[in-house]
């Protein structure tokens, strides 16, 4: 897998690297998820500045939006930041946010860590 993944305190780190599709994300949400400390989770950080490419469809993004709302359901309240540097990214990042929209969550990007 493209990935770093650690946990500090109750709170994923996740670095992206390389080309990324829909399945890589959808294992790391696997990871978060399916852990016993993202009940306690008060954040997640996604960082994409590794990232060669993120090859993600508006319906990839949908799908990934779906499993999301459904965690969101178990930890209602989870600040996630996405951390880009291009606006390719910047675009699938809002397409998510929008998706993300009727959900508790707060999601931002930013430019750096």
């Amino acid at each position: 897998m493209n990935n770093k993944f650690e946990w500090i305190n109750n709170n994923p780190h996740v670095t992206f690297e390389g080309d990324i599709i829909m399945d890589e994300i959808i294992y790391v949400d696997g990871k978060i998820f399916g852990d016993a400390r993202f009940d306690f989770t008060k954040y997640v950080i996604y960082n994409f500045l590794e990232v060669n490419s993120l090859n993600l469809s508006n319906n990839e993004m949908k799908a990934i939006s779906y499993i999301d709302k459904s965690a969101s359901r178990n930890n209602k309240k989870i600040k996630i930041a996405c951390v880009i540097k291009d606006d390719h990214t910047k675009k699938i990042i809002l397409d998510y946010i929008s998706f993300m929209m009727d959900s508790n969550w707060i999601i931002k990007y930013f430019h750096n860590i």
